[in-house]
């Protein structure tokens, strides 16, 4: 996805790596941990944030390790990018058409 914005979405070609954007709660609903637990992830750009992530595309698309004890990680509902999708100045995503 070449013209994704990673702050409000996921590319489905890199399950969702490129994703930079700040959601932190799970499509469960569960409130995603600190990736500072996660040690085995070093030099993945996770820095001391909550924020859903799939630092090397191990799984289908972004997640996170959650809060609750009875539940390791879940995956979040990022939104998935299209080709063609960029930001308009509003901050909206907008479709623009393909090879125009």
């Amino acid at each position: 996805c070449p013209t994704s914005n990673p702050n409000n979405c996921g590319c489905n070609q890199v399950h969702q790596s490129d994703y930079r954007g700040t959601l932190s709660t799970t499509e469960n609903g569960h409130t995603c941990k600190a990736w500072t637990i996660a040690k085995h992830y070093p030099g993945f750009g996770l820095e001391n944030n909550n924020y859903c992530r799939n630092p090397n595309q191990a799984a289908e698309r972004a997640w996170c390790f959650v809060e609750d004890p009875s539940v390791r990680w879940d995956y979040c509902d990022v939104d998935v990018c299209e080709e063609g999708e960029t930001m308009e100045p509003s901050g909206s995503p907008v479709k623009k058409p393909v090879g125009r």
